[in-house]
This record gives structure tokens, sequence and C-alpha cells, in this order.
């Protein structure tokens, strides 16, 4: 996993398994030719003023990529979710 701008680690990581775990994610069976990428790729904040990341995914299976992106945001709890 990748972050790219300001952020730490460690909040890029969970907005990643957010992602991941979401309906936007490309799910594939894992192999020996299988390479999963996720990285965030913009920082913004939505109407309500919470904190929200772009994330994209690219899944390379066989040497085709296949692209996934999606918008995940901080909810109240401190979770990061998808948004709608």
């Amino acid at each position: 996993m990748a972050a790219s701008g300001a952020g730490s680690m460690r909040e890029a990581l969970s907005v990643g398994r957010a992602f991941l775990a979401s309906p936007a994610a490309t799910r594939v069976a894992a192999g020996s030719n299988v390479r999963n990428t996720v990285v965030v790729k913009a920082f913004y904040k939505d109407k309500a003023g919470r904190p929200c990341r772009v994330v994209e995914q690219t899944v390379m299976i066989n040497g085709q990529s296949v692209r996934a992106d999606g918008k995940v945001c901080r909810k109240a709890g401190g979770q990061w979710a998808l948004a709608p």
C-alpha cells in the first residue's frame, strides 16, 4: 500500500483496508500471478467537513491490469468507510 501526499502510513493502511472491504474493490483469488496495489491518490473534505481519500486499486492478473477506485471518508467513530 502506498500513500501520496500528507497523512500517516497508519492512516493509509486504515483507508486501504476500508476500501478493500467495500463493494468497490476488485476481488480475485490469490495466486502466484496476481499482484494487488492500493494507493491513496487524493485528500479532501466532504460537505460535512469529514476527511476523505480517493483510493485506486490495481490488480495485475497474468499480465492483465484491472483497476477499481472509490472515495473513503472517516465516520464520526473514527472508522473509514466507502463514501456514497
